[in-house]
């Protein structure tokens, strides 16, 4: 069986294919990179863990180990902009 063909073959009906993923997150990464935006680094965060924690994953360990590696500076980089203000008076 071809690496595409496992891909494809998606054990949760409900769940988006690994490749489609992939795909989302290439394309939020895109638009970060031309703006910068909290809630576009949380989207990025929330797909790398939905590829994280895709059944598939292991069949794919050097995605999972970028995934892995980089999951916490988008962790951060979500986070920068969420917290209230802080009033200085």
């Amino acid at each position: 069986m071809s690496d595409s063909a496992l891909v494809s073959d998606n054990p949760n009906p409900g769940d988006p294919h690994l490749d489609q993923l992939q795909g989302q997150l290439l394309l939020l990464m895109n638009h970060y990179a031309m703006r910068a935006d909290a809630q576009v680094a949380r989207a990025i965060r929330d797909t790398m863990l939905r590829i994280l924690r895709h059944p598939l994953i292991d069949l794919f360990p050097d995605v999972r180990a970028q995934c892995a590696r980089t999951l916490n500076h988008w962790r951060a980089r979500s986070a920068c902009c969420t917290r209230a203000p802080v009033s200085v008076h």
